[in-house]
């Protein structure tokens, strides 16, 4: 049968539960019921390439040592032609505010080849109509191996039911050359909800 109530757990502070492992972590508790932080997508390509798919054999999950910090970990790489490796298909629908992040890092001698001119890479995002739209790019011809954070709010308009984002690079010189590397993407999604 339904019990009745009788007082109520207010989750505002840690140390509500025993549990050493447990944290308030974004959940708030009000009189209009319990506001959930929203749930972040995260590809760190540690173990795979988590459900990104691409073009051809120019981009994949990354053998070399070349992520964010050349040392360890997974990541995806593009190189030699233009190439792209395309994120799962998230909702993203009536959203309002979404960032993206990213480490990437342009190769260099001993990890893939440092790209020339007008060897680029770009992040884009779809519209909700199918085609593609740059948000951030980065030149060839720089000097290379150093990791650098994208961190970029998305405009409304990539903020739908089958939302996605994608790396493209749009040209290279040979199959031996001309890498780039990223990793650790993730969507940072904001509280969205309340249950009632």
């Amino acid at each position: 049968s339904v019990q009745v109530t009788q007082s109520a757990t207010i989750w505002d502070d840690n140390s509500v539960w025993t549990h050493s492992d447990a944290q308030l972590d974004g959940a708030k508790q009000s009189g209009a019921g319990l506001s959930l932080k929203g749930v972040d997508a995260v590809w760190n390509f540690n173990s795979g390439s988590d459900g990104w798919t691409f073009s051809n054999s120019y981009s994949a999950r990354s053998t070399l040592q070349c992520g964010t910090n050349g040392s360890g970990g997974g990541s995806i790489r593009t190189y030699a032609g233009s190439t792209y490796a395309t994120s799962p298909v998230i909702n993203l629908n009536g959203l309002t505010s979404v960032s993206a992040h990213a480490w990437v890092r342009q190769g260099n001698s001993g990890c893939g080849e440092e790209p020339d001119s007008n060897e680029n890479f770009y992040f884009q995002y779809k519209l909700s109509s199918g085609s593609w739209t740059t948000f951030q790019s980065y030149m060839g011809a720089t000097a290379g191996g150093t990791s650098t954070l994208m961190n970029v709010n998305l405009p409304a308009v990539a903020l739908h039911a089958t939302s996605q984002i994608r790396a493209h690079q749009n040209g290279g010189s040979g199959t031996c050359c001309d890498y780039w590397f990223f990793d650790d993407v993730f969507l940072d999604i904001p509280s969205s909800a309340t249950w009632i």
